[in-house]
């Protein structure tokens, strides 16, 4: 309701308890959601500078201190991991290194990752990028990579 500031969150987008880790998966099986989508709908609801805060599950929220301070923190801690993510990728790792060593900093830590996890986050954004395959099983074999580098030119 933009004219009374309130916003309507459901738990898809901000988890049932606030603050909290988002579950990019879904219980249904249905296509998982998408990172970049998921810290550009906390960027609109940041954008709406709402009073008042109506999570799907949880209790609403009236300071709107408090809501900001969430809101920002359910958009930075993501957009964090989404960083990594494409530095060690950059960097040559994969999905299973990318999982073990991508943790939130300290000032993010506070997250909750009841719902959702950050190394799930990891693994289903390598995989919507097609980034996953089976490098991984190539960078084990250094004999291989070397005959591969020869044959194809790397």
């Amino acid at each position: 309701m933009p004219k009374e500031k309130i916003l309507f969150a459901g738990g898809g987008s901000v988890g049932p308890e606030i603050p909290m880790w988002p579950n990019l998966g879904t219980v249904r099986a249905d296509r998982n959601r998408i990172l970049t989508e998921y810290i550009d709908t906390i960027n609109t609801m940041i954008e709406l500078e709402p009073q008042f805060l109506l999570p799907g599950q949880d209790e609403p929220i009236t300071d709107k201190d408090q809501i900001m301070k969430n809101l920002v923190l359910l958009r930075d801690a993501p957009q964090y991991v989404h960083d990594e993510i494409w530095k060690g990728l950059s960097a040559g790792k994969d999905v299973y290194e990318l999982m073990r060593e991508i943790k939130l900093p300290k000032h993010l830590s506070y997250l909750s990752q009841q719902h959702g996890r950050v190394e799930w986050t990891v693994r289903e954004t390598v995989s919507q990028a097609g980034a996953w395959s089976a490098y991984r099983y190539i960078r084990a074999n250094s004999i291989l990579i070397d005959h591969m580098k020869f044959i194809l030119g790397w």
